[in-house]
């Protein structure tokens, strides 16, 4: 944990930036870099009847609370090395979910 799903974005391009936001992401939120994964999600998106999934990219953020300001920290980060690595082509909507850790099992273990 944390775990960036991406939506709208190629297969290898989330491969690709798996490795390249690790890193910098890890230190955001101070924790270990195997904590972070990164998940690749097909889906189409629709506007009045078209198809404008090529213009969008959704990164959903899942996390334990962490405070606004690495909260901010991180999406500013990320908001801007996707920028660059899709040469500012789509409109980037980061969210954040926020888990409740009594509500998190890792096999099958509660995470408090």
């Amino acid at each position: 944990m944390p775990r960036f799903i991406f939506k709208n974005v190629e297969f290898e391009d989330v491969k690709s930036l798996s490795q390249t936001l690790s890193v910098k992401s890890a230190e955001i939120i101070d924790c270990p870099i195997d904590w972070i994964t990164f998940e690749h999600v097909s889906n189409t998106i629709f506007l009045e009847g078209n198809d404008i999934t090529s213009s969008m990219l959704f990164l959903e953020v899942s996390w334990f609370k962490r405070s606004q300001e690495v909260q901010d920290q991180l999406a500013t980060y990320l908001n801007s090395t996707l920028n660059k690595y899709f040469n500012e082509e789509k409109e980037i909507t980061i969210i954040f979910h926020t888990l409740e850790e009594a509500n998190y099992y890792e096999e099958g273990q509660n995470f408090l």
